[in-house]
């Protein structure tokens, strides 16, 4: 018996201590609205310095969040490309260096699966709104985030 509790605490040692928990959504943090499209051919525009290209059909996904005082998104990453912006209030991004950013109002910011995990904190006492549009490959995934381990960053 003492050698599998042994073995069992090498084992975590080894792997990192256990299984790493996936961080929810924290305060009040609301999707107040959502509206659902697609874009249904390949599509290309390069208007004025601006590009959008497609090679297939795509989903596009507008939500618009409300973080209150202290809220967070809780740590995730995302399918697809995900443009953010900043109606009023602001918010803090937090990447696996655990470095913020902060964006306040009228800041856009792109955030896609390549900057790893994320996590947008609320530190304010005031509400902040935000759009986030997400384009994705169709169909709309069922989780346009996914819920990830804190990457060792302190918490809030």
């Amino acid at each position: 018996m003492r050698k599998r509790i042994l073995l069992a605490a090498v084992v975590a040692a080894a792997t990192g201590g256990g299984l790493a928990m996936a961080t929810a959504p924290s305060g009040t943090r609301t999707v107040d609205y959502a509206a659902t499209g697609s874009i249904p051919n390949s599509f290309h525009a390069n208007v004025d310095r601006i590009k959008l290209q497609t090679k297939d059909p795509a989903s596009v996904v507008t939500q618009a969040i409300t973080y209150g005082p202290g809220a967070s998104s809780g740590w995730h990453e995302h399918v697809g490309i995900v443009v953010v912006v900043v109606k009023d209030g602001s918010v803090t991004r937090y990447l696996s260096d655990c470095v913020g950013q902060t964006f306040s109002a009228g800041d856009v910011f792109v955030e896609t699966s390549a900057l790893g995990p994320m996590v947008l904190r609320n530190e304010t006492g005031t509400n902040a709104h935000v759009a986030a549009t997400f384009i994705t490959n169709p169909p709309v995934p069922q989780n346009l985030r996914i819920d990830v381990a804190n990457p060792g960053c302190p918490e809030a």
